[in-house]
């Protein structure tokens, strides 16, 4: 796979996400990033960087962008916060 080739980023305004988005765009990817919260990738201005709202959960968000060319980091994950339910761990963090 081309390193010119899309990355798909899920997680994409966590700690790890930004610094990975930004080293990817660095290093001339284009960079599709789930976020649920658009606005919390504002700071990172690109026009390689297509920000796309939505959740793991909502594949109709993303789907259409998942292919054999695209590159796919995943970095969301469940995390155990108040009203977050236990069987969600295994589908949203493995599934």
């Amino acid at each position: 796979m081309s390193q010119s080739n899309p990355a798909f980023v899920t997680g994409a305004s966590g700690f790890i996400g930004r610094h990975l988005i930004r080293r990817l765009l660095a290093r001339g990817r284009t960079v599709l990033a789930l976020c649920r919260q658009p606005q919390d990738l504002e700071d990172i201005r690109d026009p390689r960087l297509d920000i796309v709202a939505g959740t793991l959960e909502e594949m109709h968000t993303y789907e259409h962008y998942l292919n054999s060319d695209v590159s796919v980091f995943h970095l969301a994950a469940r995390r155990n916060i108040p009203g977050s339910q236990a069987e969600d761990y295994p589908r949203v963090n493995h599934e």
